[in-house]
């Protein structure tokens, strides 16, 4: 748990992210670079890419801030919820209701400054 990924590999770009933010305030680092050091020795260990994952990262990072990484999931779905959110609110106010979608050329993804891609999800 905490490294490897089906998805993002050769490395989980949520990684990078969380732990910026946490140096931006002041976070110390003692479990980030604990988490860092194991990432590294699982490579030397098994010679597989086992890139830290979100889940470790979140781990690592409430860990150095004195809460139990064992509540790991609950902030990881506190971020989910949170984008679930602005999902649903993008769908109820740029789409129409109840409306299906067959194909990937029907979605229009609305990515960073709401630059839209057609046909890409």
């Amino acid at each position: 748990m905490g490294y490897g990924h089906g998805i993002h590999q050769p490395v989980d770009p949520r990684v990078g992210k969380i732990f910026e933010l946490a140096k931006t305030y002041g976070i110390p680092a003692d479990h980030i670079e604990l988490a860092k050091g194991i990432e590294t020795a699982l490579h030397e260990a098994t010679k597989r890419s086992l890139p830290l994952n979100v889940d470790g990262a979140i781990a690592a990072v409430i860990s150095d801030i004195g809460i139990d990484w064992r509540l790991g999931k609950a902030f990881f779905f506190l971020a989910r919820g949170a984008g679930l959110t602005a999902h649903a609110h993008e769908q109820a106010t740029q789409e129409r209701p109840m409306r299906r979608v067959y194909t990937w050329d029907e979605v229009n993804y609305a990515g960073e400054c709401g630059k839209t891609i057609k046909g890409k999800a």
